[in-house]
């Protein structure tokens, strides 16, 4: 059997064979013949468009991908090197300017993911993803920009999970659930970990014992400060404020909070707080001398009576007070001495205070009922 001689046209058309045409064979323009001519001459002709472009199929790749940079469109295997991370399998488009400097677009076959990469004449460039724009790239963005805008409080945040669990403070040594963060304006898948503390997650997303020397990170000791309502609290609060908390004293170092009370400090007049230590606050009032300016202090857990806080007995002869006279005298019973001495008070018209002269009395407390919290000042 001879074969066609193709010719690199396009054909406008492709004739149809009718009942009344004869099968006649042999000839490439006999009526059996002519379809199947014209459709290789435009396959001719697409192909000779192709290879103008400088495309050609070639075969499978599954070696070093950095050293492909001829033209062609390549299979590449599971098994070849320097692919982006994470992928197996895939295709790839190489086009070469005809030197020594080529683009390569590479496609996953198990994931709709694309990447790109130049290789100049210094050698391959990094693989960048490329984002598939399903119609609501626009959407998707401005829902981002909109979430990232209501958690951003801070260069890092905890989102949801990265719960530290199994902490042995002995060996220093806990395991932290898998989570999500948004660090540095990037959401962060978070893989679980296990091993010592302090651990540091940093902005890639990666856990590192040593704290990185670059771009912001949460710091896990064996808590963090970086969940979000802790982040969003702080932020909520302005410096200088006060606020009442049962808090367990383990939350504080030197006075200073930490982990979810990062950014307080106890009100003991330390670290540029006041002093709220065993005092209640009471509002100021511009009438009262004593409650008229921020910070005044004053009062008093106990107090002792003197004669100055007790009323004068006045008269108290109607209610038959008697004392005795001078030593060997009888008892009067009169207002005042009988013999006129005056060594006895008069009941009835200078009374003083002697029933209380002299007289020195206990302290009692004053404290209302009471149940300890803490100030704590955000600072």
């Amino acid at each position: 059997m001879s074969t066609f001689v193709e010719s690199g046209i396009w054909e406008n058309a492709i004739e149809k064979l009718e009942v009344t045409d004869p099968v006649l064979a042999g000839d490439p323009n006999n009526p059996a013949n002519i379809q199947a001519k014209q459709l290789a001459n435009r396959t001719s002709f697409l192909k000779s468009l192709v290879d103008g472009a400088g495309v050609k199929t070639s075969a499978a790749i599954s070696g070093n991908l950095n050293t492909v940079t001829n033209s062609g469109f390549y299979a590449v295997a599971s098994g070849a090197t320097n692919k982006p991370s994470g992928v197996g399998a895939a295709w790839m488009l190489v086009i070469n300017d005809g030197g020594t400097q080529a683009v390569q677009i590479l496609t996953a076959q198990a994931a709709n993911e694309i990447y790109f990469r130049r290789i100049v004449t210094a050698g391959p460039q990094a693989w960048q993803k490329l984002q598939i724009d399903t119609g609501n790239a626009g959407n998707i963005a401005f829902l981002e920009a909109r979430l990232k805008s209501l958690i951003a409080f801070e260069p890092a945040v905890i989102t949801e999970g990265c719960i530290p669990f199994n902490i042995n403070t002995g060996a220093s040594t806990l395991q932290i659930s898998a989570g999500f963060a948004l660090i540095d304006g990037v959401f962060l898948t978070v893989p679980a970990y296990s091993g010592t503390y302090p651990v540091h997650l940093k902005n890639d997303g990666t856990w590192t014992v040593p704290a990185p020397g670059s771009g912001s990170f949460v710091r896990f000791d064996p808590q963090t400060s970086q969940n979000y309502k802790d982040v969003a609290r702080r932020s909520a609060i302005q410096a200088g404020e006060v606020r009442l908390f049962a808090v367990d004293p383990v939350n504080f170092v030197g006075g200073l909070g930490r982990w979810e009370f990062k950014g307080f400090a106890i009100c003991d007049g330390n670290n540029g707080t006041i002093n709220m230590s065993g005092r209640v606050p009471v509002g100021q009032d511009g009438t009262d001398p004593d409650f008229n300016s921020i910070g005044e202090v004053g009062g008093a857990k106990s107090v002792s009576l003197v004669t100055a806080n007790l009323p004068n007995p006045g008269d108290l002869s109607a209610f038959g007070l008697i004392r005795k006279s001078i030593a060997g005298q009888a008892t009067t019973t009169a207002d005042h001495d009988s013999n006129g001495s005056g060594t006895e008070p008069d009941t009835r018209n200078a009374p003083g205070n002697w029933p209380y002269a002299g007289a020195v009395g206990q302290p009692f407390s004053v404290v209302q009922p009471y149940r300890v919290l803490v100030y704590l000042q955000r600072i």
